[in-house]
């Protein structure tokens, strides 16, 4: 059994895009997330469990655009979170996941913004570029 917080480096070609994922990013956003793990290597690790059907394999519940990134960059390993479950669970949480968002309080983001920005940061926590 699998700790569902531990973090293991999993071989990419190993982990499969489960057939119901339905969430997908417009290029632009993409291009930020490439942009992102490209310059700090940092990412929220991705939840998997044991492929029902392959044996010794993964198959992607959150997080199938960073493991496209990471694909495309080259990466060996993606971090992840193994969480075992039902084929049930796993379409509870392929329907959920992407979904879960807070509201945020537009005041606290704005001094957020602006802190970022003073410390020389943009909006995805890379460095600015020089003019």
């Amino acid at each position: 059994m699998h700790d569902p917080h531990t973090i293991h480096l999993l071989k990419l070609p190993s982990l499969h895009a489960h057939p119901m994922a339905a969430n997908v990013l417009e290029p632009r956003l993409r291009r930020k997330l490439q942009a992102h793990i490209a310059a700090t290597g940092r990412y929220e690790p991705l939840v998997v469990r044991p492929h029902p059907t392959l044996g010794g394999q993964w198959e992607i519940i959150h997080g199938h655009q960073r493991a496209a990134v990471l694909r495309e960059l080259g990466h060996p390993h993606a971090a992840c979170l193994i969480w075992p479950m039902t084929d049930a669970q796993a379409l509870l949480a392929l329907a959920t996941m992407n979904r879960l968002r807070g509201k945020e309080k537009g005041r606290l983001r704005l001094a957020l913004l602006r802190a970022g920005h003073a410390a020389g940061m943009d909006g995805w926590g890379l460095p600015e570029r020089a003019a």
